[in-house]
């Protein structure tokens, strides 16, 4: 399922986002009710859907792992130091679990351009900087109009300080 922000983009880029349920993406490529997908390589890999759409563009622009929330509450009922242990740990998960999981991607990849008889390409950072500023505006609303400034703009802070 499209976000609304994944939604504008598409959109933005001459595209008109349908939404399929899970079980029909693969019918709907074969059959050609949708020209692109925008999903990530682990279920494209599994779906087999390079059988249907043996092209693949990496924008990077999204970074697919897996994702832990907590209850902002819950969160800070915690001691100063269970808090700063719980950090700790994401980022030493995140530090060793990366580079697996894209090693993971790339032989996903592979495997679909092999099998499929396709290609797999990467759009160039100068590229991707367009593509972004092409959308940022409207990324911008919907993020202030869904979290409030003052937290978008703390979002948008951590992109800046983190390269994204």
């Amino acid at each position: 399922m499209c976000s609304p922000l994944v939604s504008k983009m598409i959109e933005t880029w001459g595209g008109k986002p349908v939404f399929i349920a899970p079980k029909e993406v693969f019918q709907s490529a074969e059959r050609g009710v949708v020209d692109g997908i925008n999903m990530g390589v682990a279920t494209y890999s599994s779906w087999k859907l390079w059988g249907v759409m043996p092209y693949m563009v990496n924008a990077n622009l999204f970074y697919g792992n897996i994702i832990y929330m907590m209850n902002k509450e819950k969160f800070d009922a915690l001691s100063a130091a269970d808090q700063k242990a719980l950090a700790e740990a994401a980022r030493e998960s995140e530090e060793w679990l990366k580079p697996r999981y894209e090693q993971w991607i790339n032989e996903r990849v592979g495997d679909a351009v092999m099998k499929g008889g396709g290609a797999a390409v990467s759009i160039s950072a100068k590229e991707r900087a367009r593509l972004i500023s092409s959308v940022q505006a409207e990324w911008d609303k919907e993020v202030d109009q869904g979290c409030g400034g003052d937290l978008a703009e703390k979002i948008r802070g951590l992109y800046r300080r983190h390269g994204a």
